[in-house]
């Protein structure tokens, strides 16, 4: 059974149901491509973060403190080097498959993101990588938690109240 997600992102209201196995199955090997590509980010955010514990002052691990520890000049060439290594239609075929199954919700019904996607997102890159982000983990957060690092298993996203 699919499962669904049902979220907020800046005030507005999402559903979505996960991609079939037909579907999904398209998109696979090219989500396996973008992980490979961004591996060495995640390495270097990763010794990033353990420098910044490192040198927080009384060994403060808040979020705060630890983002504000992280050299900004390493952080920018870390992400611009995983960037120019993909390919824009990528975005564009992963957001083909999500929006045929993800709705805006409206106080008088839903609408099918993919037919308002243009207009809705104008100016609203944050949001749509929010949603990308909340869609990809709906989507592959099981594969996810198989392959973390001997993390215990999560399932993904179900449906909030």
């Amino acid at each position: 059974m699919r499962k669904t997600l049902r979220t907020t992102i800046d005030g507005q209201v999402y559903e979505s149901t996960q991609l079939g196995a037909l579907e999904g199955r398209k998109l696979y090997l090219r989500f396996i491509k973008l992980l490979a590509t961004f591996a060495p980010l995640l390495a270097s955010l990763r010794g990033m973060v353990e420098e910044a514990k490192k040198s927080a002052e009384g060994g403060a691990n808040s979020l705060d403190a630890l983002v504000s520890g992280i050299n900004d000049d390493a952080f920018m060439a870390a992400i611009s080097e995983a960037v120019t290594k993909i390919d824009p239609e990528e975005f564009e075929v992963f957001w083909n498959a999500y929006a045929e199954f993800c709705f805006v919700m409206h106080p008088n019904g839903r609408e099918q993101l993919s037919r308002c996607f243009d207009e809705h997102f104008a100016g609203r890159y944050g949001a749509m990588t929010k949603l990308f982000l909340e869609l990809t983990k709906l989507n592959f957060g099981g594969f996810l938690a198989e392959v973390g690092n001997n993390a215990p298993r999560a399932e993904a996203p179900t449906s909030s109240p």
